[in-house]
């Protein structure tokens, strides 16, 4: 199957026309047509969806079918995307390096060897804290205590106190002997913190999409999950999301919106593009 681009350019060339042939007729740039044909710098186009008016426009300028073309330069539009992102996906293999084998040996060779001279450096420096902590601690003490006898101590005429008597204990000494100590109340526990009450989270957005016309969409699901459709007329669509969408379509007048239920009125006209169509509205 021919692409897009040969079809017009044959088809131009057959009706003896030259491309500012046809921007004089249809006012269309002259960048733009050689865009479309195939040729010419496609990095001053920001976003290849910009050209689906002009798709329309130039087929209808040669006697093509336009809805017909605009579903296949969608088609085309998408395989192409397709293509660069697994390309993107190829990383090349590492190259390895000569010198990194030599480089490891050499780093281990200086952690080892930092390793000892830090483990002999610590074992001299716990020794001399242990001989300063001998030096400086002092002689110890004899705790015995030498009782000189009674009868040295009382004196001559003095008698003894005989060592066999013994006082008897005080009466209050007895009362606290036999006394019971009175226990003391348990602490009361703590009373638990309450507990935080249950989040609730709002109920999810439901989006509904239904195609009256070829119509190409890209929708991003919660700013993270992007989506690329071609939908064709009875085609429909469903994706739900937490917090919104994130709407990017060809033709704004070929598809009817149905949010959470209730349907939208239309975006806009037929082959008009609309890009970053937020869906719920942001408030304020």
């Amino acid at each position: 199957m021919e692409t897009l681009a040969t079809l017009f350019r044959q088809t131009r060339e057959k009706k003896g026309l030259s491309l500012k042939d046809v921007e004089a007729a249809t006012r269309l740039p002259l960048r733009y047509l050689e865009v479309l044909e195939g040729k010419g710098d496609r990095r001053l186009l920001g976003d290849y969806a910009y050209l689906i008016p002009f798709v329309r426009t130039y087929a209808t300028y040669l006697g093509l079918d336009p809805t017909a073309a605009v579903t296949q330069f969608i088609s085309e539009l998408l395989g192409r995307e397709a293509k660069e992102t697994q390309l993107e996906h190829v990383a090349p293999a590492p190259r390895s390096s000569p010198w990194r084998v030599p480089l490891v040996s050499l780093v281990a060779l200086l952690v080892v060897f930092v390793y000892l001279w830090q483990r002999d450096n610590l074992s001299s420096w716990q020794q001399q804290q242990q001989a300063r902590e001998e030096y400086l601690s002092p002689p110890p003490q004899n705790d015995a205590i030498t009782v000189a006898p009674r009868e040295r101590l009382a004196g001559p005429g003095v008698p003894a106190a005989s060592s066999s008597t013994t006082p008897a204990p005080s009466a209050s000494l007895q009362t606290a002997t036999a006394e019971t100590p009175q226990e003391s109340p348990p602490p009361t526990p703590p009373s638990p913190p309450p507990a935080p009450a249950p989040s609730v989270s709002p109920p999810p957005h439901s989006l509904r999409i239904e195609a009256k016309e070829p119509t190409w969409i890209r929708v991003v699901i919660d700013n993270q999950q992007q989506k690329d459709v071609l939908l064709k007329p009875g085609e429909k669509v469903e994706w739900t999301a937490q917090g919104g969408f994130n709407l990017t379509v060809g033709n704004a007048g070929g598809i009817r919106l149905t949010l959470n239920g209730k349907e939208l009125p239309p975006l806009g006209k037929s082959g008009q593009v609309l890009r970053n169509v937020q869906l719920p509205a942001a408030s304020g």
